[in-house]
């Protein structure tokens, strides 16, 4: 997980299955109904893949919860292959990348797991999500002051 999030600290225990996010969906539309549903957080989502992609079919199934695949998003740390498979399988679904730094360096002191895949290959695989999907993709970028809240950092 990332070092400046609470729940990237707290380490991972185990994976939901789809069965467990969708009860979740479940509980929350009692109190307020469901109108997006973004996977993030306690996990990496993408290396939850089966059970999200499960999560994301029985969201969308018009007998269960009935939203479109747009109102969907699925963060990601850069799991690169499954960044791939989701443009292919779910193209319609929202992409949001945490990037969190201009470059590969800053990025891997900031993300542990950066280390695994370089930002040029995520951005790659956000290419080839764009041409799926052209509308449905976001670079998520925490400003942490003191450490990537330079003027030079948001130009690259």
């Amino acid at each position: 997980g990332c070092r400046f999030c609470a729940t990237g600290t707290m380490g991972l225990i185990r994976n939901l299955s789809s069965g467990e996010i969708l009860e979740q969906l479940q509980i929350a539309q009692q109190i307020k109904p469901i109108r997006n549903v973004v996977f993030m957080g306690m996990g990496e989502p993408l290396d939850n893949y089966l059970n999200v992609l499960g999560a994301i079919r029985g969201i969308h199934d018009t007998r269960m919860f009935n939203l479109g695949l747009a109102h969907i998003t699925v963060s990601t740390v850069g799991v690169i292959d499954n960044m791939y498979r989701l443009a292919d399988e779910v193209p319609k679904v929202a992409l949001a990348v945490s990037l969190h730094a201009p470059d590969q360096i800053l990025r891997e002191k900031l993300i542990p797991s950066g280390k695994f895949n370089s930002m040029e290959d995520i951005l790659n695989a956000m290419d080839y999500y764009l041409e799926r999907s052209p509308h449905h993709s976001f670079i998520q970028y925490t400003v942490i002051k003191g450490v990537n809240d330079r003027e030079d950092h948001a130009r690259r």
